[in-house]
């Protein structure tokens, strides 16, 4: 088989709706042609089309350093992650790629090896064709947060050991953030709409650190939680593209998106940001062209933010670095000058 043989032949499966090419990343590619032109390629699979950062980062990457590969961002059904797969490692130019929005739960059940922190979390981020053709699922976000966090815990003078962080949400994003904060110490309350899958997320963190350092609680507990909270982090839907766009994370979200329903969880999200202590870390790790309603309530009354930029570059440098390292080496020499790269890149 030619290489790229196996992906062309497929290219109008793609097309009829499989995969389709994002539009809202900047500097992606359009078309599988573009793909077809390098020795190599990755896809960063995502559920809905956002301004994701990814293809800008790795493609700078692949300039600066010489490498003939691209990476393009597209969106698909994680329903279809088994057939999404199973196509693309049958192609040889397919190098791997990143598991986003709605495939980390679900990628994860379809790659045939795990890093065993990917395996503790119970998502991935990352995925990798080894040489044996095989793909191992890595996740890489958790670190890559927990290095922007504590570069602002720093500023104040403060630690994750001595830290409550409220985490809104218990995805895959957040079972990454959670079990890196909770690795270094941190006190994790996990607040999800589902209490049961937050109870689930607490007990696998504490049976991976030893100890009982998060707990669950429903969302509606969030006016008692926030008190004394050190950080707060939205890794869940709410402010992202989508049904949940307008609302803010601080507060219960109905259906439909009505102004009434909308004003509703605003006007709950103003009560709950009176009663964060002002010297709290609000974070929101959705990435969108404009700063989420969580955020833009976060900048109007005084707090510290931190959106999801630093987390995609940190990311994005150990990703990078997993499956690229053999080739353009893994000194600190080399990692600043792809952070530096990839943080111009990202910047757009």
């Amino acid at each position: 088989m030619e290489k790229g043989e196996n992906f062309m032949k497929n290219q109008d499966q793609f097309c009829n709706g499989l995969l389709r090419f994002a539009k809202e990343p900047v500097k992606n590619l359009d078309s599988l042609s573009d793909l077809e032109s390098h020795t190599h390629y990755g896809i960063a699979l995502i559920e809905h089309d956002y301004p994701g950062k990814t293809p800008a980062m790795w493609n700078a990457a692949y300039k600066h350093f010489g490498i003939d590969s691209a990476v393009a961002m597209m969106v698909g059904d994680p329903k279809d992650t088994a057939e999404i797969l199973n196509t693309l490692k049958a192609d040889p130019k397919y190098i791997g790629g990143g598991a986003g929005v709605g495939f980390k739960d679900v990628a994860i059940d379809f790659v045939d090896e795990l890093d065993p922190l990917a395996k503790a979390i119970g998502a991935i981020n990352l995925i990798q064709k080894l040489p044996s053709g095989e793909l191992k699922g890595w996740n890489t976000d958790g670190i890559g947060y927990r290095q922007s966090l504590e570069k602002l815990l720093e500023q104040k003078r403060e630690t994750l050991g001595n830290a409550k962080v409220v985490i809104l949400g218990a995805g895959g994003t957040g079972s990454a953030v959670a079990f890196a904060l909770a690795e270094k110490g941190a006190e994790i309350v996990v607040l999800n709409r589902t209490l049961e899958k937050a109870e689930e997320l607490a007990h696998r963190i504490n049976k991976f650190v030893g100890e009982n350092r998060a707990r669950a609680v429903g969302e509606n507990a969030i006016a008692k939680e926030v008190l004394d909270a050190s950080v707060i982090i939205n890794v869940s839907t709410k402010g992202a593209t989508g049904a949940f766009e307008a609302y803010s994370a601080l507060a219960p979200a109905k259906l439909p998106a009505t102004v009434e329903n909308i004003s509703e969880n605003l006007r709950a999200s103003e009560h709950i940001f009176a009663r964060i202590p002002e010297d709290a870390i609000l974070s929101d790790v959705v990435l969108r062209s404009k700063p989420s309603p969580f955020l833009e309530g976060a900048f109007a009354h005084g707090f510290t933010t931190l959106d999801g930029i630093p987390m995609v570059v940190n990311q994005g440098v150990e990703a990078f670095m997993i499956i690229h390292g053999k080739e353009i080496g893994t000194g600190d020499d080399v990692r600043s000058q792809l952070r530096e790269i990839m943080q111009k890149a990202a910047k757009f």
